[in-house]
């Protein structure tokens, strides 16, 4: 995943996503763990922005919005329009 990537500038992606660690501590990583944790993170932070939205308390940006849309249309794939599995399969989620 950070293959293409220059190591220095991983090593200071991490210590900024992480203070208050060496990177000792961080060099056996899972990227891929931690790559799905910041996609669930960046879900619940649009999802959150919406529902400031919805109470007047809080007018997402633009980027949130996209973020918002994105969130949508992966809901609409997964579950349709009216919120019900296309597939009744409990194994979906």
């Amino acid at each position: 995943m950070f293959a293409a990537v220059p190591s220095a500038l991983v090593d200071m992606w991490l210590l900024r996503e992480f203070p208050g660690r060496t990177l000792e501590e961080l060099d056996g990583i899972d990227f891929g763990r931690l790559w799905r944790a910041l996609s669930c993170r960046a879900v619940l932070r649009a999802e959150e922005a919406r529902e400031l939205y919805l109470q007047g308390k809080y007018k997402p940006t633009p980027e949130e919005w996209k973020a918002i849309l994105r969130n949508d249309a992966a809901l609409d794939m997964t579950w349709g329009r009216d919120g019900k599995s296309e597939r009744n399969d409990p194994a979906v989620c």
